[in-house]
């Protein structure tokens, strides 16, 4: 499941400047684009990295509606949003066919928004509007003045719900203060069975090399079928599909256990939607680890870094508000994943506050050994929106 919560603290503050440079008119729910300069930017410390672009996207879409000048110019241009003035629209109604995938296709997915405003603050009806009739999001009044610690447990306890108690306490005392005005929060939820479970009894214990000369002994699940399936001279890669296809856990492997560095070097949103010479069905070998994963991030200095600015700093978002001085102070992203043998759960927040046994291979089977590290994206393979994004350094 995914959150996404912004706060903007500031004295209260007029539709958003259209993106300066995209051809293209269709919405995508998430920019590979810019999942991909998160993605590579988060993982500079090293380490496991997991996240949900797709929240994230959202979030700051949602934040971009209000903005105006070269503060909305930022965000779009960061965000790779399209020069398309039904934006939010498109992204509402994105939203509504892959809630209506998961009804009809055996998983789940939700994905909530919510905006919890200061009581008695101006906000500006036309924006309010906007948010409701686009993506359903109602206003709740809260009183951050009086009681910060309350609205923030209010505020936490909701993303608590709707992330079944995969994100706890998202919002600490820091991020929510007498200052703040408003936090928009955007929760998603995913869990899908594969297409063909692992079999239990087929995991076994093996070798995981963290590095070229250090590995440690990590259950590594196992199965053999045919899988769509491409490689080049640096990475393998395989689709392992969700239960009714339309979801799937991409998998980029280094041909060698040292090759990460230069995998990710060489990573592109045009890798990630056509790796290799394309995709085939071919009979692997599949040798997968179970992993759960956990990471939060404080984004004000990544985004700042990828070109986001004003936002922080000097911000006009009198789109929200028509009080000056409202800027955003704080966003903050924690994302859990747990995958495997029989499929895959994840869950995410963002705040932004403003203010077994081998089977014997059949001829011409390939083999995945992903018994080193390894980027994944779970992928909706209609659209290609990436949902959630990470890098398995050290299975846990």
């Amino acid at each position: 499941m995914l959150v996404a919560a912004f706060t903007l603290p500031g004295h209260l503050l007029a539709g958003p400047a259209t993106p300066a440079e995209s051809s293209n008119s269709e919405v995508n729910a998430m920019s590979t684009e810019f999942a991909v300069d998160l993605y590579r930017k988060l993982g500079e410390g090293g380490g496991n990295v997991f996240l949900s672009p797709w929240s994230i996207d959202l979030a700051l879409t949602m934040t971009w509606a209000g903005a105006r000048g070269v503060t909305a110019e930022e965000i779009a241009q960061t965000l790779r949003l399209p020069s398309d003035p039904d934006v939010l629209a498109k992204l509402g109604q994105l939203t509504a066919k892959l809630k209506a995938e998961a009804a009809d296709g055996g998983f789940q997915f939700r994905s909530v928004n919510a905006l919890w405003g200061a009581t008695r603050y101006p906000f500006m009806p036309a924006y309010m509007a906007q948010m409701e009739n686009t993506l359903g999001v109602h206003l709740s009044e809260l009183d951050f003045a009086a009681d910060p610690r309350a609205a923030r447990q209010t505020i936490n306890a909701w993303i608590a719900d709707q992330t079944h108690d995969k994100i706890k306490g998202l919002l600490g005392p820091g991020n929510i203060t007498p200052e703040t005005r408003l936090v928009l929060t955007n929760a998603v939820f995913f869990k899908a069975a594969w297409e063909h479970p692992f079999e239990k009894d087929r995991t076994q214990n093996e070798a995981f090399f963290v590095s070229a000369d250090q590995k440690t002994s990590m259950p590594l699940m196992y199965q053999q079928r045919s899988f769509s399936y491409a490689e080049d001279s640096t990475m393998q890669v395989v689709d392992l599909p969700y239960r009714h296809h339309l979801l799937a856990m991409r998998i980029f492997l280094p041909t060698s256990r040292d090759g990460l560095d230069k995998l990710e070097s060489d990573l592109s949103a045009q890798r990630i939607k056509a790796p290799g010479d394309g995709m085939r069905r071919q009979i692997l070998q599949v040798w997968l680890p179970r992993f759960k994963l956990e990471n939060k991030y404080d984004l004000v200095e990544t985004l700042s870094a990828l070109g986001i600015k004003r936002a922080f700093n000097q911000a006009d978002f009198s789109g929200i508000s028509t009080a000056a001085g409202l800027s955003i102070s704080d966003v903050v992203h924690q994302a859990f994943v747990d995958t495997n043998e029989e499929g895959t759960e994840a869950a995410a927040a963002t705040a932004v506050a403003m203010r077994g046994g081998v089977m014997l291979p059949e001829p011409g089977s390939n083999i995945f050994r992903a018994d080193h590290p390894f980027i994944f994206a779970i992928i909706h393979q209609p659209t290609g929106s990436i949902l959630f994004m990470g890098r398995v350094s050290r299975p846990q």
